[in-house]
């Protein structure tokens, strides 16, 4: 079965409230077997514009578990704390 992915790009615009979400959702996505690949780091755009200032990719055994995190209720919260300190993107990718 293939691997499901969530890639997260954010500009954070209240650090101060941001601060909470790392730390709600890391036992979220641990509960759900996901684990993290890269986490913010440094970057250099090689092609086209990139605007986003953070990106953080998550393994997840499949694409129903990144789901089933997403979805989660114990998430929301979370969630509601990133969509109200940042502009972000997010999407479930299948892969390897």
């Amino acid at each position: 079965m293939k691997k499901g992915y969530i890639l997260l790009s954010i500009n954070i615009e209240d650090p101060h409230k941001f601060q909470e979400y790392p730390q709600l959702s890391q036992s979220i996505i641990s509960k759900y077997g996901g684990k993290y690949l890269f986490r913010g780091g440094k970057m250099n755009v090689i092609e086209g514009d990139w605007p986003w200032e953070r990106n953080v990719l998550v393994e997840f055994e499949n694409v129903e578990k990144a789901k089933e995190f997403y979805n989660s209720i114990e998430y929301q919260e979370a969630l509601k704390i990133r969509q109200n300190s940042a502009k972000s993107k997010a999407i479930i990718i299948e892969g390897y």
